[in-house]
């Protein structure tokens, strides 16, 4: 086996899901209000969604090897939202920090709005 020829069979393969897969995670971005959550997403074409915080049932914060390494987190929302149940925001920085964020604002937007959670079973 020629060794030169795998290494660059290997690059030619891996290289473009890379890239592809970091223009994902920089193109990905979240604008948090007091009221709204606004995400866009999409390395060509654009796709923006808006998410009422009171919506907000649940936080999962999860880590991978690669993002304790680096400093980062992934935040997933699970809502009540019948478009978006689930809103997954990746490559976070401080993480835990920006989860006790979003977890005051929901809590304020719900007392102020008088919004409480019901689950039927």
């Amino acid at each position: 086996m020629n060794l030169p020829y795998f290494v660059l069979g290997v690059l030619i393969v891996t290289l473009p899901v890379t890239i592809y897969q970091y223009l994902r995670v920089r193109t990905h971005t979240f604008t948090l209000t007091n009221e709204r959550l606004r995400v866009a997403d999409g390395v060509v074409s654009r796709r923006y969604d808006d998410l009422e915080l009171y919506r907000v049932k649940d936080f999962v914060l999860g880590r991978t090897l690669w993002e304790r390494v680096l400093g980062l987190g992934t935040l997933t929302l699970l809502t009540s939202d019948p478009t978006t149940p689930r809103v997954a925001l990746r490559a976070i920085p401080d993480a835990v920090r920006v989860l006790e964020l979003f977890r005051g604002r929901v809590e304020a937007l719900r007392l102020k709005r008088g919004v409480r959670e019901m689950d039927v079973n």
